[in-house]
């Protein structure tokens, strides 16, 4: 197997240090098509005779755009140029996000060569099937399959059992394989962590804005069921979910959601995920490949035990409040405080547990930084951000120390990330989302912001200044001067998060980091007896261990308090019918 050769090349926004070859498009299962659709990935049937060239990468999975493939079980690997078999060095594995239903292990922002080069170590990127093929649950297929359908976790079991069996000849240990993941990749990590059939594949973790136990995305087999039900009648014309043999035979175009699907009050589900259609599927709880939520696994003491950091970014919520006239009805691009009962009544479906809520938050402050147009958005931001990434992640670190694990937390705040001659960032008219426009104040160190600090990958060329489209932006930051603070950071980043892969722990560990960057004090979340609620690294232009606060209000919240979590961690995000909320719009008022 031959790869494809990038030189050292030390002129980049990010200089390689040593030339890394890239192997693109490996097969890793069957293709998990025809009469495989909707199973358990199988081993590859296939050998080679002779030298293949490994230069083309492959498609995606299929998104809920309907863009990509069925066939698109492929991974990827970077390594430094010189390696041999012999060099076992530690191989990083990645886990792309995208709610489940997007993301390709070849996109650029994954590309792998900077860390490769940087820190003389494997990297792995591997793809997964997506949306209703990675997702459809069904009691027929638990019978059949011993799942009810977690097919895109198990594609990725089988390439970090491709990884146990063949990163030797790339010159990887098989070892030393740190598992990380942003977004739903994180989710994917700590799935693995609680997945019995996990156990040995990977040695430590990192988990970039995570969530444990919310529903939504851990999901329980009742809304599982009822919602593929809908699916597989109402979209593929199937009976049912349990028709399996009707579903393989559909034509693959049948599963993906219609863009005018949510606002339909004959089509829209009867029940699904308050994120329909933007997120609407996610890894079952099926008390066989996962007996619970990841969290309370950990609890049990019952995961895979291995050093984690998990952690968030400051302003995990935005995002997802820019996105929330896509997926609610009469919900403008820009909620008032007014329509923040009207949100949490939504994604709650509980007016007594809603009024819980609002309590735990110092309303009149919200409208101190951005004014009153902004109070709406900036509270159901904080509000989403801790329901969601902040509690479950704290709540996880927290009981994977008290089972004797290492666990460090980090919070990135890198504010402003964005240059202040950025004005709005256009997130255009893309379906199922609906987005307006928001200023890259109100956006803040924004839910996947880190990745480039990451990957080292930030981008090479300006973008437009007449269309700033933040699709352009989300995940490749403005170009930079080789060595200002954003370079520092990402120095920092890496080599801490290389440092889990040679060694388990992030600072004082074996990694390679040629950049010397001046690495903080990282102590396990449980560590110090006088942060008796737990402490967390803040990561960004300053480092800095930070103790957990019993309150915290905004704007002086960077990090969730244990007050909110008490709430937060009591109360989840719930399924419901979709459909009732189209007969007629809410009047819910808030009181500040």
């Amino acid at each position: 197997m031959v790869g494809v050769m990038v030189h050292s090349d030390l002129s980049r926004q990010q200089p390689i240090i040593q030339d890394v070859e890239v192997f693109y498009g490996i097969p890793f299962a069957e293709p998990p098509i025809g009469d495989l659709r909707f199973r358990a990935p199988h081993k590859l049937n296939e050998t080679w005779t002779s030298t293949r060239l490994m230069d083309t990468k492959k498609s995606h999975c299929l998104d809920k755009m309907g863009t990509g493939a069925e066939d698109c079980l492929y991974l990827n690997v970077f390594r430094p140029a010189n390696t041999t078999p012999s060099s076992n060095l530690p191989v990083m594995a990645w886990i792309f996000g995208g709610g489940f239903v997007d993301g390709d292990a070849a996109d650029p922002r994954y590309d792998g060569t900077a860390l490769a080069s940087e820190h003389n170590v494997v990297v792995v990127t591997f793809n997964y099937r997506l949306g209703n093929f990675g997702y459809l649950a069904s009691e027929s297929s638990l019978e059949e399959e011993g799942t009810t359908g977690n097919w895109g976790q198990m594609d990725q079991q089988m390439a970090l059992k491709w990884i146990q069996n063949n990163i030797g000849a790339f010159g990887g240990d098989k070892d030393r394989v740190m598992l990380f993941g942003e977004s739903a990749g994180a989710f994917s990590v700590v799935w693995h962590i609680a997945a019995p059939s996990s156990a040995g594949l990977f040695h430590s973790a990192v988990l970039e804005s995570s969530t444990s136990h919310t529903d939504i995305f851990f999901q329980q087999p009742q809304d599982a069921y009822r919602y593929y039900n809908w699916v597989a009648k109402e979209l593929v014309g199937c009976k049912d979910a349990n028709d399996i043999e009707c579903l393989r035979k559909a034509d693959a175009s049948k599963f993906i959601l219609p863009s005018d699907i949510r606002f339909d009050a004959v089509k829209a589900p009867d029940w699904g995920s308050p994120i329909f259609p933007m997120m609407p599927v996610g890894p079952c709880i099926d008390g066989s490949i996962l007996l619970d939520t990841p969290l309370n696994v950990v609890k049990a003491g019952k995961h895979n035990k291995v050093p984690t950091i998990v952690g968030v970014n400051r302003d995990e919520g935005t995002g997802f409040v820019a996105g929330m006239s896509g997926v609610m009805p009469n919900m403008p691009k820009q909620p008032t405080m007014a329509d923040v009962r009207t949100i949490l009544f939504y994604v709650l479906q509980n007016d007594t547990v809603v009024d819980e809520a609002l309590e735990r938050y110092a309303l009149n402050n919200y409208d101190d930084v951005y004014g009153e147009v902004n109070q709406g958005f900036e509270l159901a931001s904080e509000m989403i951000r801790d329901a969601v990434f902040h509690c479950p992640s704290r709540a996880l670190a927290k009981a994977l120390s008290e089972q004797g694990g290492d666990a460090y937390m980090y919070l990135f705040n890198m504010n402003p990330i964005f240059p202040k001659w950025i004005k709005d960032i256009n997130t255009g008219n893309k379906p199922l989302f609906g987005f307006g426009n928001f200023t890259p104040e109100q956006m803040g160190t924004f839910h996947s912001s880190e990745i480039p600090f990451v990957f080292k990958r930030f981008e090479q060329r300006s973008m437009s200044l007449l269309d700033i489209d933040m699709y352009q932006a989300y995940m490749g930051h403005p170009p930079r001067v080789p060595g200002d603070s954003y370079h520092q950071v990402s120095d920092q980043i890496s080599c801490m998060w290389a440092n889990m892969a040679y060694s388990g722990m992030p600072v004082g560990g074996q990694a390679v980091c040629p950049s010397n960057p001046q690495l903080p004090e990282w102590g396990p979340y449980m560590a110090n007896a006088s942060s008796p609620l737990g402490q967390y690294l803040h990561l960004g232009r300053s480092a800095a261990m930070m103790p957990v606060k019993q309150t915290a209000y905004y704007p002086v919240s960077e990090f969730v308090s244990a007050e909110k979590c008490e709430f937060w961690d009591a109360h989840n995000f719930v399924f419901h019918n979709l459909r009732a909320d189209l007969s007629e719009p809410s009047t819910s008022t808030i009181i500040v």
